[in-house]
């Protein structure tokens, strides 16, 4: 009896690993799309305080989805 509620558990955290995987994915390409519209819009690679750094976009990029898989984190460990 104690094998098959452990199995029952097993698999009802499989299957709720998987929806949260799923729905990060689904986030991530969204985000992802999102980020390269914002960044279509910049100058070509110049920091927004314009202090004269030139940066790649694609450092843009990592610094604004490293935020919001933070936050997407938290929304997810509530």
């Amino acid at each position: 009896m104690t094998d098959r509620i452990a199995e029952e558990n097993r698999k009802r955290a499989s299957e709720g690993f998987t929806f949260s995987l799923k729905e990060f994915k689904a986030e991530w390409y969204n985000l992802k799309q999102n980020v390269d519209l914002l960044l279509e819009g910049l100058d070509s690679g110049i920091d927004p305080e314009r202090t004269g750094t030139v940066v790649k976009i694609s450092s843009y990029r990592l610094s604004i989805l490293s935020a919001e898989i933070m936050a997407f984190h938290k929304r997810m460990n509530r």
